[in-house]
């Protein structure tokens, strides 16, 4: 197979070189937003993040509630409506509720976060295995992604052929490898929180 080599050696063109060359490319982000693995795990995970997302929100609800519900017993707006027990009673509620939210939204866009990248990083790996055995079997000698070009004709364009061949995969697999890694790097997590926690005291 012929080797990749783009350069200018004294007075010789690269279109010297580049007629040797077998080339082509692939749109990546095409894949992604028309496969149907990709699709089909892409909506697991929207699906599976939905009811944590739906309860944030109602939670969010609750708090701008009690937050109105507040103000109207405020004794600095109104001391005869003024309910100074039970001010104090809301507040702490709200306060209560206020860094639950917090904490699990912190915790909810980290896992999102986290799952998303870990899902995108082993669809490419797929990919980009597949087009490496396209390219082998196609003798291809540069295989680019569409982003890097600035212009190319149609006929260089293997994403078709890579797309075909992507969705023969089984998506049940592809959930699998991702579960399994974000469930590796949660208990790294855990287990490096656990050491970093200051031990008690005797």
């Amino acid at each position: 197979m012929k080797k990749f080599l783009i350069i200018a050696l004294g007075g010789l063109s690269v279109s010297a070189f580049a007629s040797d060359l077998k080339f082509a490319y692939v749109n990546f982000d095409t894949i992604m937003k028309t496969s149907t693995v990709a699709t089909t795990v892409d909506a697991n995970y929207k699906t599976k993040f939905t009811p944590e997302n739906n309860r944030l929100q109602a939670l969010n609800q609750q708090v701008m509630t009690e937050f109105s519900d507040y103000k109207k017993l405020d004794p600095k707006k109104d001391k005869k409506k003024a309910d100074e027990l039970k001010a104090d009673e809301l507040k702490a509620r709200i306060e209560k509720n206020q860094a639950s939210l917090q904490n699990s939204y912190t915790a909810f866009q980290q896992q999102l976060q986290e799952t998303q990248q870990v899902e995108v990083a082993i669809i490419s790996a797929k990919v980009n295995e597949i087009v490496k055995d396209l390219s082998t079997k196609e003798d291809y000698d540069v295989v680019l992604s569409a982003n890097q070009l600035v212009y190319a004709k149609n006929k260089f364009d293997i994403t078709d052929q890579v797309l075909a061949k992507f969705d023969k995969v089984n998506s049940d697999d592809i959930i699998k490898q991702i579960d399994t890694k974000v469930a590796q790097a949660n208990q790294q997590q855990s287990a490096q929180n656990i050491a970093a926690a200051p031990t008690a005291s005797k």
